[in-house]
Formats: structure tokens, sequence, C-alpha cells
């Protein structure tokens, strides 16, 4: 891995970033699709049922030309009962990277102390 970082680094300071364009690309997909089935799972519904609903949910979506930004609440009530106002809150991209908290994950805090833990491996 440590043999890896200059070799990233390198890459990481010479790339340009096109930030509208990486945005616009992360509403065309269906990037919040996990964080409504893992919303279903925390209402009780069993992994592989919720991942069906929604997988259901964006076929129907992509049938429709939508993005899964732009679901209605109707919407998500007509696939899932256990659907309520706070999925809705699921459904942006900045909210999907904050959501994973965890070790290794991509919300903010997480990030920091991965900053923090791989500084600590390299002195």
């Amino acid at each position: 891995m440590q043999q890896s970082l200059p070799v990233m680094a390198g890459m990481i300071k010479t790339m340009k970033v096109n930030a509208s364009r990486m945005k616009a690309a992360l509403e065309e997909g269906h990037v919040a699709a996990t964080e409504l089935a893992d919303f279903l799972v925390r209402k009780g519904v069993p992994f592989r049922s919720a991942h069906g609903v929604v997988r259901n949910l964006v076929r129907s979506l992509d049938a429709k030309k939508k993005k899964l930004s732009q679901v209605t609440m109707k919407e998500l009530k007509k696939v899932h009962s256990r659907f309520d106002e706070s999925a809705l809150a699921l459904l942006g991209p900045e909210k999907v990277v904050r959501a994973k908290t965890s070790a290794g994950g991509t919300s903010p805090e997480s990030v920091q102390r991965q900053i923090m833990k791989l500084g600590r491996l390299t002195k």
C-alpha cells in the first residue's frame, strides 16, 4: 500500500477535477438505491426483500426516464408501505456520502479518522 501512495499523490496533484460534471454524473445514477434498501432493513424488512423492492423501483424510474432524486413519497409508498418521509432525505449524493460512517466509510468524519490513522502509520 505504501508503495502506491507516491503514485497516487502525483496523480492527485496533477489531475483536474470538473466538479459540476462529477455532480451531474452522480445525479444521473441511482447512488442512493442502497440507502433506500438499508432504510427498509432498519424498518424490519429482510434485506433480500428490501433489495428487490428498490430494484423494482429503480427499473420503474428508468422506464420513466426519471432520476431517483426525483422520486415522490407517493411512488415510494406504492412500492412499500414502510417508506416514510425520512426516506426522501436520503436521496442526495452528498447525503449518501455522509451516511457511510463506519471504518473505511466516505463520511467526512470517517475520512478524517482514516487520514489520522494513515498519518500515524507513515511516521
